[in-house]
């Protein structure tokens, strides 16, 4: 199947960059309907597993599957730090979310324009700045989201809910992986 996946990596990616973005953006409107919600989300999941997974496939098949292996890791102590930090706090995130908008379109263009004219200023600097701001935001929203869903949804947002915490995660995990990668390759 591997083999498949990366004789076909073209089409497959971007079949599920395709329909992560549509269920996304249908989920979104469809967040309350049960049970479209629930099928949308299911949806929503396979097409971005089909895309993870062949990234990882990538990784593993260039001998780099124990990279994979320590950003989990590294994730897991992540996500879990960031959870219990924020169940516990006393502070009100909800004021993060403006400013976390902005980042993240700011973030975006920089990842946009980087995708077709690579800034190689500073043998790689700029790349290293950019995956630890990656990190950084998307922990920020780890945080934010956590507090929104601990205070601010209401039920029947549950599916929002799961969500937007992992698509928090696997930015997390997506840019511990690449600043490993480009740790190991300098």
């Amino acid at each position: 199947m591997q083999q498949w996946v990366l004789g076909h990596i073209v089409g497959v990616l971007v079949t599920s960059v395709i329909g992560t973005l549509v269920t996304m953006l249908w989920l979104w409107f469809k967040s309350k309907s049960y049970p479209q919600n629930m099928i949308l989300l299911g949806l929503f999941t396979i097409f971005e597993a089909m895309m993870i997974g062949t990234l990882l496939a990538e990784y593993s098949n260039s001998g780099n599957g124990i990279l994979v292996l320590k950003a989990l890791l590294i994730t897991l102590g992540v996500v879990i730090g960031l959870t219990v930090f924020t169940m516990q706090s006393k502070y009100d995130f909800s004021g993060l979310g403006p400013i976390l908008t902005v980042a993240l379109f700011g973030f975006t263009g920089f990842m946009l324009v980087n995708m077709f004219i690579p800034f190689s200023a500073g043998g790689g600097m700029f790349e290293y700045g950019i995956t630890i701001f990656g990190v950084g935001l998307f922990s920020l929203y780890l945080v934010y989201d956590t507090y929104m869903i601990m205070n601010k949804l209401e039920v029947d947002e549950y599916i929002l809910g799961s969500l937007m915490l992992y698509l928090d995660i696997i930015n997390i995990f997506l840019n511990i992986l690449r600043l490993i990668s480009e740790a190991q390759d300098h």
